[in-house]
C-alpha cells in the first residue's frame, strides 16, 4: 500500500543551503511537521509497522537543483508523521529507506510518497 501526501507548497521549504536565522527555520520545520500530521489524519492513514518514504519535488522548469537538498522537508514530514502516529518512531528499523527526487512537470509542487513494507522487506 502506498499512501500520498500532497504538500501545501510549491517547493521544499527547508533546504539544506537555507541560511536563514534558526527561529524561521524552527517555524518553518513545526509548519511542515504539523501539515504532514493532519494531512495524514485527515487521510485517515494506518499505523504502519515498516514503511519507506520517498519526498517529489516537482518542478516546471530545466534549471539544475540537487536532490539532497529538500532532506530537512522531509525529515520533519517524518516527523509529523510520527505525530499523527502512522509510525511508531522514525529509526531505521522502521524506516529502512527514505529520500527525496526531482521531477518535471505541469505544475509545481511537493508530496510525500509512503510505501508500507512487510517484514522482510
Amino acid at each position: 500500500m502506498t499512501v500520498v501526501l500532497v504538500l501545501p507548497w510549491s517547493a521544499p521549504p527547508i533546504r539544506e543551503n537555507d541560511r536563514d536565522h534558526w527561529r524561521q527555520k524552527a517555524e518553518r520545520t513545526k509548519a511542515v511537521r504539523a501539515a504532514a500530521g493532519v494531512l495524514a489524519r485527515n487521510q485517515r492513514v494506518q499505523r504502519m509497522a515498516r514503511a519507506e518514504i520517498r519526498l517529489v519535488w516537482t518542478v516546471t522548469d530545466r534549471r539544475r537543483r540537487d536532490s539532497a537538498a529538500p532532506n530537512p522537508t522531509l525529515k520533519a514530514a517524518v516527523d509529523g508523521l510520527v505525530d499523527a502516529d502512522v509510525l511508531a518512531d522514525d529509526h531505521h528499523l522502521i524506516v529502512p529507506r527514505m529520500w527525496c527526487e526531482i521531477e518535471h512537470g505541469p505544475t509545481k509542487g511537493v508530496r510525500i510518497e509512503i510505501r508500507e513494507l512487510g517484514e522482510t522487506e
